[in-house]
C-alpha cells in the first residue's frame, strides 16, 4: 500500500481561505483521522487528496508520485461518504459491481469479485435486495463493498457512521478498524467525533480553521495537546480551563498555591481534565456540587470553588448529590501560556495554603 502526502495545501473559495499550508504524510498502511469542527477544512482536504477538488497551492503525492493533475479514477482511490448513494432501483449485488461494470471488466471475473467481498463484509445474504430493504448498518457495509471491489490502493472515507444510531456506530467502528488492518489499506477518515476518532486512528490530525494543529497518537494527544485547542476538543466531558497566574514557578489556584519545576512567571491557562479530580476529605480544595449527572457506570458533578464551575468524572461507589458540600484535589493537570503548551504536571505532594 501507498504512502499519502501533502506539501503546503492551500484552498481558497472566493475570498475565504479553508486550507493554509497544510503538510501531511500517512505511511503505508496507517489509518489516519482528519478530527476537526464543521467548517475547519477537513472535507475539503480529503476531496483534494481524492481529486474532486483541485488544490491552489502545493502537491499531493500518492506512492512517490505527484498526482496533482490526475483523475480520481486515475488515483485508484475508494471513497466513501456520508450518504452512501446507493442506487434504489439497483440490487445490493449490482450497486456493488457498477464500479466493475464501468471499467468493462468481464462477467466472471465482477461476479467472483463481488461475492469476494461481500464474503468479507458479511452480506452475502444481501445481494438480491434492494437499499431500502436494508438497515442503516447494511447499507454502510454495501458502501463499503463498492468502494472495496475496485482493490484501490488509498481508502478515503468522510464520516462513513454519522447516519447510524448508537449502538450500531460502536459495532460498525469495531468492524471498520478490524476490517482495514486485515487489508493494511492506507486509510484516511473524516469526523467531528473525538471518540471516534481517539477509537479508530492509528494517528490523527487536529484540524481548525484550515490548519493542523497537531498530529499525533491518540494518548500523544490526551496526554500532552500541543495547544488549548486541542486540549479542550479531545476529551468527553471537556477540560477544565482555568485562568490564573505563576510566579517564580509557583501557581496560585484556589487560595491554595502550587510549588513546580518551571521557570515561568505571568497569566497562565490551568487544565484539569474531570476524571483527574479527586473527591477526598483531605483535598486541598472545598467547593459544592451545582449539578450531579449519574450516568450508571460514572457520575459527572459540576463544582462551584472561588466563583470557577469545574467538571468532575467520579466513580459510581462515591454518591454525591448537588448542593453538597465536599473536598477535592486533582492528580494530573496542564499548563498553557499564550495558547500554547508549557508543561503537563503531575501533583504528589498537596498544594499549601497562601
Amino acid at each position: 500500500m501507498p504512502t499519502v502526502e501533502l506539501v503546503d495545501i492551500w484552498k481558497s473559495f472566493g475570498k475565504v481561505n479553508v486550507l493554509k499550508g497544510v503538510n501531511l504524510k500517512v505511511e503505508e498502511g496507517e489509518f489516519v483521522v482528519l478530527l476537526g469542527p464543521s467548517g475547519s477544512g477537513k472535507t475539503t482536504l480529503l476531496r483534494i487528496i481524492a481529486g474532486l477538488e483541485y488544490q491552489d497551492k502545493g502537491h499531493v503525492i500518492i506512492g512517490g508520485r505527484v498526482v496533482d493533475d490526475l483523475t480520481p479514477r486515475e488515483r485508484n482511490i475508494a471513497m466513501v461518504f456520508q450518504n452512501y448513494a446507493l442506487y434504489p432501483h439497483k440490487t445490493v449485488y449490482e450497486n456493488i459491481a457498477l464500479p466493475l461494470r464501468t471499467a468493462r471488466m468481464k462477467q466472471d471475473d465482477i461476479d467472483k469479485r463481488v461475492r469476494d467481498v461481500a464474503a468479507l463484509l458479511q452480506i452475502e445474504g444481501l445481494l438480491d435486495r434492494y437499499p431500502r430493504q436494508l438497515s442503516g448498518g447494511q447499507q454502510q457495509r454495501v458502501a463499503l463493498a463498492r468502494a472495496l471491489v475496485r482493490r484501490p490502493t488509498v481508502f478515503l472515507m468522510d464520516e462513513p457512521l454519522s447516519n447510524l444510531d448508537a449502538k450500531v456506530r460502536v459495532m460498525a467502528r469495531t468492524f471498520l478498524k478490524r476490517l482495514q488492518k486485515e487489508l493494511n489499506i492506507t486509510t484516511i477518515y473524516v469526523t467531528h467525533d473525538q471518540a471516534e476518532a481517539m477509537a479508530l486512528a492509528d494517528r490523527i490530525a487536529v484540524i481548525s480553521d484550515g490548519v493542523i494543529q497537531q498530529y499525533d497518537t491518540a494518548k500523544g494527544l490526551y496526554l500532552t495537546p500541543a495547544n488549548e485547542f486541542v486540549a479542550g476538543f479531545i476529551g468527553s466531558p471537556p477540560i477544565n480551563f482555568i485562568k490564573t497566574t505563576i510566579e517564580n514557578g509557583t501557581i496560585k489556584l484556589w487560595n491554595r498555591s502550587i510549588a513546580l519545576d518551571l521557570a515561568a512567571s505571568g497569566d497562565v491557562v490551568l487544565g484539569i481534565r474531570p476524571e483527574h479530580i479527586n473527591i477526598s476529605d483531605d483535598g486541598p480544595f472545598d467547593g459544592e456540587v451545582v449539578v450531579s449527572e449519574p450516568l450508571g457506570s460514572e457520575t459527572i458533578i459540576t463544582i462551584k470553588v472561588d466563583g470557577d464551575e469545574i467538571k468532575a468524572r467520579i466513580g459510581q461507589e462515591i454518591d454525591i448529590s448537588a448542593g453538597q458540600k465536599i473536598r477535592f484535589g486533582f492528580s494530573r493537570a496542564l499548563i498553557f501560556k499564550d495558547g500554547s503548551l508549557l508543561k503537563p504536571i503531575l501533583l504528589s505532594p498537596q498544594p499549601k495554603a497562601l
